[in-house]
């Protein structure tokens, strides 16, 4: 099975406060922006596999061992709460998102990861369910399980979905990634929440 995971960006972000629990209330509007997009394929692994997925990722460079990225991660987690229903599986993911740049690529793979996952295995979890799950594996993964235009505040967990299209207004979305990278916790790291 082969899924495109796209990329999403913010309409302005409000950062509210910080949490005691490390994150920062928010509140921004996401656009998913479908141009730009990973390749994401999942096949099942014979029967009489001991249960460890095959992972192979290739494309632009991501920042972070390949046991923490968020295909894994969301694979593992479908592991532990459905034991004995999802089995192996052989996981390539193609890079284009690229990385550091608030665009949301790591978090649209584990979204589709777990999309992907629901179908493979016929778990039936309804989209509300898939949220909650996303939501353990990061802030900003609800809003692609859903992958509509959407005020998000919360965290990123509290999602409504807005209607906003873009061609209907006459405008596009062109992406460019400047040579610079901030990741996610530095650049909250940088800001004094109003």
């Amino acid at each position: 099975m082969r899924s495109y995971p796209n990329c999403k960006i913010n309409l302005g972000l409000q950062i509210l406060s910080r949490r005691p629990d490390g994150y920062h209330d928010i509140a921004t509007v996401m656009l998913p922006v479908s141009g730009l997009h990973d390749t994401l394929d999942i096949d099942l692994l014979p029967t009489g596999d001991p249960g460890q997925p095959r992972f192979e990722i290739s494309g632009t460079a991501v920042d972070c061992d390949d046991d923490q990225n968020t295909c894994l991660r969301a694979y593992h987690l479908m592991r532990t709460v459905f034991p004995g229903r999802v089995s192996a599986v052989s996981i390539r993911l193609h890079k284009a998102i690229p990385h550091g740049a608030g665009l949301g690529g790591g978090s649209s793979d584990a979204a589709f990861t777990l999309r992907m996952l629901n179908v493979v295995f016929g778990l039936q979890l309804d989209d509300d369910a898939l949220c909650q799950l996303a939501l353990r594996i990061g802030a900003d993964c609800p809003f692609f399980i859903r992958n509509r235009p959407a005020y998000v505040t919360g965290i990123g967990d509290r999602i409504e979905q807005v209607d906003f299209d873009l061609q209907r207004l006459g405008l596009r979305v062109e992406v460019v990634k400047p040579d610079v990278s901030v990741s996610t916790r530095e650049a909250y790291a940088g800001t004094t929440p109003r």
